[in-house]
C-alpha cells in the first residue's frame, strides 16, 4: 500500500512541476493521477488531481473545459462529502 501512495504522489508531483513550463504535459500527469486514484477508490486524492487538472486547463485557455471540470468536481464533492 505504501508503494501505491508513493507512486501516486510522484505522478501528482510531476503534474505540479510541469504545470508552469509544460501545461500540456502537466495535464497528462494530472489525468493519470485522477484515473489511478479513481481506480483505487481514493476519492480525496482523486479530487486533488482534478483541481490540478482544472487549473492547467485554465492556463491553457481551455476555459469551457475548465468550467465543466470544476462543475463535475463540485458535484463529486457534494456527493462524497469530502
Amino acid at each position: 500500500m505504501h508503494d501505491h501512495h508513493a507512486l501516486l504522489a510522484e505522478i501528482y508531483t510531476r503534474g505540479e512541476l510541469a504545470a508552469e513550463t509544460d501545461p500540456v504535459r502537466a495535464l497528462s500527469w494530472f489525468e493519470l493521477a485522477h484515473r489511478r486514484n479513481d481506480e483505487r477508490g481514493d476519492t480525496f486524492n482523486r479530487e486533488v488531481a482534478a483541481i490540478g487538472r482544472a487549473a492547467v486547463l485554465l492556463r491553457l485557455g481551455r476555459h469551457g473545459e475548465a468550467v465543466a471540470s470544476v462543475r463535475s468536481l463540485l458535484g463529486a464533492l457534494r456527493h462524497t462529502g469530502t
